[in-house]
């Protein structure tokens, strides 16, 4: 998954989301910056009940936007099938995404 987000304002922010569909790794990266949202060495990204998860970030220096990813995955065979995403900035739907 690999989603780019382009906030206007004071500063014109643009940040790129991903998520590996193997390892489960889920980073943004803004300014060559790396930053994790899940990491693949945490045990609940790999194994959990739920099958909706919200993530939340703030990015920015001069304007601070709020960023919200909705990740819903499958029920069954989850590896094996698409990922919903659903991005917002500052509580608006910016964007969705569909696929692994």
């Amino acid at each position: 998954m690999n989603i780019t987000v382009k906030v206007g304002g004071a500063e014109n922010l643009e940040f790129v989301i991903k998520r590996n569909w193997f390892t489960g790794d889920f980073v943004y990266i803004i300014n060559g910056q790396r930053n994790t949202i899940r990491s693949f060495f945490d045990v609940g990204t790999h194994f959990s009940n739920r099958l909706k998860k919200k993530y939340q970030f703030e990015v920015g220096d001069k304007d601070i936007h709020k960023i919200e990813i909705e990740h819903t995955r499958p029920s069954l065979f989850a590896g094996f099938r698409p990922h919903y995403y659903k991005v917002f900035v500052d509580g608006v739907s910016y964007t969705s995404y569909k696929g692994y």
